[in-house]
């Protein structure tokens, strides 16, 4: 399991409830494939008769009761205050733990399939298994809690208690997300409000032109008297320094201060807006991809809870309820055909599940595609290693093949004596005895390799002289 998925307990649950829809999926379908490709029953053997059974009755309770714990699981962090939003890796080792103990008890309680369920039956000639009841189990007690104690209480356990739970933790989950839905509504940005708050601000700058207000240089207050006392300080000044250009020179020192810590005001709030800006859009983008996905989980949980009862209710009632409807003398086919077809109904839940949820949850989506994508990539990096593979053992095969000949050339006659060569099986040297009585060092450079298409290759060729031994 990816370890993105192991970050939620949701989707921990989630992936094994995938992984029981799977399986029982291919249980149901091995059985029908087998009867129709291979002409094989399960119905004919009698350890597949009862390993069957026993498969189909553990993996449907187990899936079953795993969409419970997915429905607890996701109304518990609905309902939280303070959701947490990683879960460790002791917390996936204990639903783990529950998920082991879940499908043991489930194998406790299912085991008699497997040790009772099916008999042989002897025709004098050879013995016929038979997958069911005969007539001589009438009487015995393991008969009697199939057909009378077990039914009703499948239905009260394995369906009518999941169904309530499941139903229960849908209305909590929807009245959290409804709740969540509207505070998000409330202090969402609208157009409306943004129109307030600028007029407001127009109306607090106006106002503050009426308003006194204390001066951050002077204790000089800057209302209508603003005028006359500047008057009466610069009146003051020209007094004290009789020129005017001290004077000058104090407004142009009082402006080039107010210019850089202007300056510097504004390049702070430049950045404490766009620090908040970053912020606010960090928080709002997880709040919204949380929502999202809430909302995904949602609607995934309530249509799961909508098949599970249509798809799972005709097939309960119908086993609970079958000795009430039939008579004694009914047509036992016609009974088998419509229990076959509330079953295949039943299992239309479990093989749906899986295209439901690629088409609500975007995380599924997700990790199936890359999952996808890292099979295709691994298959195509196995191919591209086996070509330059095939392409060396070619290459070795060629240079085994090789029949070499030596070309000696005489000075006398300048005529040509061609001698073939055994050759080693790598093809990098060539050793063989040749009788040279007659050659000279000169013949001896004047030696050439060819090869079977008459192209040269340079090989080193050892040449012995055998007439002195």
């Amino acid at each position: 399991m990816q370890r993105s998925l192991r970050c939620h307990s949701t989707f921990a649950y989630l992936a094994f409830l995938s992984l029981s829809n799977g399986l029982l999926s291919l249980v149901h379908f091995s059985k029908w494939m087998f009867n129709y490709y291979f002409n094989v029953s399960f119905e004919s053997f009698l350890l597949t008769c009862r390993l069957n059974r026993f498969l189909s009755d553990f993996l449907t309770h187990f899936s079953l009761f795993t969409l419970v714990c997915v429905n607890i699981d996701r109304a518990r962090t609905v309902t939280k205050n303070h959701p947490n939003r990683k879960y460790s890796k002791s917390k996936f080792q204990l639903i783990l733990m529950k998920e082991i103990l879940v499908a043991s008890i489930l194998c406790a309680f299912h085991f008699h399939w497997i040790i009772k369920y099916g008999s042989e039956v002897s025709n004098g000639e050879k013995k016929v298994v038979l997958c069911d009841f005969h007539d001589s189990q009438t009487t015995t007690i393991y008969y009697y809690f199939l057909t009378t104690i077990y039914p009703p209480f499948e239905l009260v356990v394995f369906f009518c208690l999941p169904l309530l739970i499941n139903i229960f933790c849908t209305i909590l989950i929807i009245r959290s997300l409804s709740m969540r839905m509207r505070t998000a509504e409330k202090f969402r940005p609208s157009k409306t409000n943004l129109q307030d708050k600028i007029i407001r601000r127009k109306s607090s700058r106006i106002l503050s032109y009426f308003i006194p207000t204390t001066a951050s240089k002077t204790n000089i207050h800057s209302c209508f008297c603003f005028q006359i006392q500047c008057r009466r300080h610069t009146n003051l000044r020209l007094k004290i320094g009789r020129t005017t250009r001290s004077l000058n020179k104090y407004h142009e020192e009082n402006k080039t201060i107010d210019r850089q810590q202007s300056i510097t005001s504004l390049s702070q709030d430049n950045q404490v807006q766009s620090t908040l800006k970053n912020t606010t859009g960090i928080l709002n983008k997880t709040h919204r991809t949380r929502r999202t996905r809430d909302i995904h989980l949602s609607a995934m949980l309530i249509s799961l809870n909508i098949l599970y009862l249509l798809l799972n209710l005709p097939f309960n009632l119908h086993q609970t309820f079958v000795k009430h409807l039939y008579n004694t003398n009914a047509d036992r086919c016609n009974i088998m055909f419509i229990s076959l077809l509330f079953d295949a109904l039943q299992q239309t839940f479990f093989t749906t599940n899986f295209f439901l949820y690629v088409l609500t949850n975007r995380r599924f989506r997700e990790e199936f595609y890359n999952t996808i994508i890292e099979i295709l990539t691994r298959c195509k990096q196995n191919s591209s290693r086996e070509k330059p593979n095939n392409y060396r053992h070619r290459k070795q095969m060629r240079s085994s093949s090789f029949n070499l000949s030596v070309t000696m050339r005489t000075n006398s006659n300048n005529d040509n004596q061609i001698i073939w060569i055994p050759v080693s099986q790598n093809g990098d040297s060539a050793i063989s005895d040749c009788d040279l009585t007659s050659t000279s060092p000169t013949q001896q450079q004047t030696i050439a390799l060819i090869n079977e298409n008459n192209k040269s290759n340079q090989k080193l060729v050892m040449f012995k002289d055998i007439s002195n031994d």
